[in-house]
């Protein structure tokens, strides 16, 4: 029924990728990328985190395309990651690579690309489902 189902997300498996700009004192996982994991642990979502360094000279979007095939528990996947300035050409490729091998689950963008843009993020990002702006 549909009060049983208020309140329960349809992703109930949800990745995070965390494509930061890390300095050797940083911790490997954002703070920001952490607290949302931890959130979506309190509420009961299969979560898991694939924290990537872009600027580490072994890093690979094919690599991170790879991991998330290899790690994609069903249809019913949320693909999260945050968009930054840093992060840009890489996503873009990410997400390219994604359509391209036809990722089943939904691709949700948030962070300051998403919340900043003067337009709809859809122009920007056409191979994403979801925005969080905020």
């Amino acid at each position: 029924s549909d009060k049983m189902n208020r309140g329960k997300s349809l992703f109930r498996n949800v990745q995070l990728i965390s494509l930061d700009w890390c300095r050797p004192k940083d911790p490997p996982v954002s703070l920001g990328t952490s607290s949302i994991y931890t959130n979506l642990l309190k509420h009961d979502c299969c979560v898991s985190c694939l924290p990537y360094n872009v600027n580490n000279q072994n890093f690979s979007t094919n690599e991170v395309v790879q991991q998330v095939f290899d790690q994609h528990p069903g249809q019913h996947t949320l693909l999260g990651v945050g968009a930054f300035v840093w992060n840009e050409p890489f996503l873009q490729d990410i997400l390219l690579k994604l359509k391209a091998y036809q990722f089943p689950g939904s691709i949700l963008l948030g962070g300051p690309q998403i919340s900043y843009s003067t337009s709809h993020p859809q122009v920007y990002y056409p191979n994403a489902d979801i925005f969080c702006r905020g």
